[in-house]
């Protein structure tokens, strides 16, 4: 039986995150030659004697403990800001040796699986973290199942609506000789290409918020989508600058054509938070979704989708959720209906396609839901929302 009071005896109540702290302090104590693995296999209320491997195999690493002490404190573990991030060298060691153990760790156990998945989402908020954990979870045939838009830098992106400005008016935050010749130099980095650029794009979307500009963000190698809430940038050097420094050169640029009113900047020209405009009628999704073939009839108590087609390029890369969520907020904003019947006739399947609208709240018309008023195989009612408080 392991001297179980001794250990926790050991460990100092700290205002710390629970799970992170606990890791943290086990790593240590292990570290000092306590039997942490004896310890868990005993039992304890956390870790419900599921982590004595993994755990034992981490011991020794103090990169690990200082960057599992840094997440408990709420640390940043990155230092820098906004495209000039850079990921502590002992965090990115942490990340890599976190990544490999997410497999066995979650054979161990639900909490197990809980512990070790969120410390590594947790290194892996930013560029570099992500890509070297990525790497090391293919290797080890870990699976994560992050999306595209859990990849973020290390804080989040301005929002004009909040605090700055946007693109097609930088003069709620910058004075106004911004639009001048000079503006370049006052306000750029110095790099003549950088600076043109940005300049030329805020020239070209002055005063016109519906204006049609190109945007691009260094990603690592497999990310695809620019999504809202990104940082991202009018200036393709800036981005390729920012891959070969906070990525280590193992980058591809991406980009995307939005409206200058979907990006907003707390000071800086050259990068930009991207937050589209809220969808405000039906006519609004093919603007958002060019690339999608979307078929939605509008009518006073319902909105019919009689289709909706991603592009097998754009697949598995969870636009047509994204697609689906923006259309269930509509309906929920005004109180209408959506229906829709699943169908093969664009290469899905049937009983895929029903179960992928019921985990998004739509159920089928039969039995105690059948509804005669329409001849739709699938509707979802609007959510009440609750009131502004």
């Amino acid at each position: 039986m392991a001297d179980y009071p001794r250990i926790t005896g050991t460990i100092r109540p700290t205002p710390r995150n629970r799970v992170s702290g606990f890791l943290a302090d086990l790593l240590e104590l292990g570290a000092k030659g306590y039997d942490v693995g004896s310890t868990l296999q005993a039992g304890g209320p956390i870790t419900e004697g599921r982590l004595s491997t993994p755990v034992s195999d981490l011991l020794g690493i103090p990169e690990l403990q200082r960057t599992l002490n840094r997440i408990s404190y709420n640390e940043p573990l990155t230092t820098g800001t906004g495209y000039t991030t850079k990921l502590r060298p002992d965090t990115l060691s942490a990340a890599m040796t976190v990544a490999p153990m997410v497999g066995p760790t979650a054979k161990a156990g639900a909490a197990g699986a809980r512990m070790a998945g969120t410390a590594l989402k947790d290194l892996a908020t930013s560029d570099v973290a992500y890509n070297a954990a990525m790497k090391a979870m293919k290797r080890s045939g870990a699976v994560l199942g992050m999306a595209d838009d859990e990849y973020r830098g290390s804080h989040l992106a301005p929002n004009a609506a909040n605090y700055g400005a946007y693109l097609h008016d930088l003069s709620g935050i910058i004075p106004k000789d911004v639009y001048t010749v000079k503006g370049k130099s006052l306000y750029g980095l110095g790099d003549p290409v950088i600076d043109r650029e940005w300049w030329m794009t805020a020239m070209k979307a002055k005063g016109k918020p519906d204006a049609d500009v190109t945007i691009y963000r260094a990603v690592p190698k497999g990310v695809q989508n620019i999504n809202s809430g990104d940082w991202v940038t009018t200036s393709k050097r800036y981005a390729e600058n920012h891959g070969e420094s906070a990525l280590s050169g193992d980058y591809e640029i991406i980009s995307k054509t939005v409206k200058a009113k979907d990006l907003s900047t707390a000071g800086d020209p050259q990068e930009y938070g991207y937050h589209p405009a809220a969808i405000s009628s039906v006519n609004d999704f093919s603007a958002k979704y060019p690339d999608v073939k979307i078929d939605l009839g509008e009518g006073k108590n319902e909105i019919n989708l009689s289709r909706i087609v991603v592009p097998k390029e754009m697949r598995n890369q969870g636009i047509g959720t994204q697609v689906m969520n923006d259309l269930s907020q509509y309906a929920d904003q005004i109180g209408k209906r959506i229906t829709l019947t699943p169908s093969g006739d664009f290469g899905g399947n049937v009983n895929r396609l029903k179960e992928f609208y019921k985990n998004l709240g739509f159920v089928e018309n039969k039995g105690k839901n059948k509804d005669f008023s329409t001849r739709e195989t699938m509707y979802r009612d609007p959510k009440q929302l609750e009131p502004n408080k």
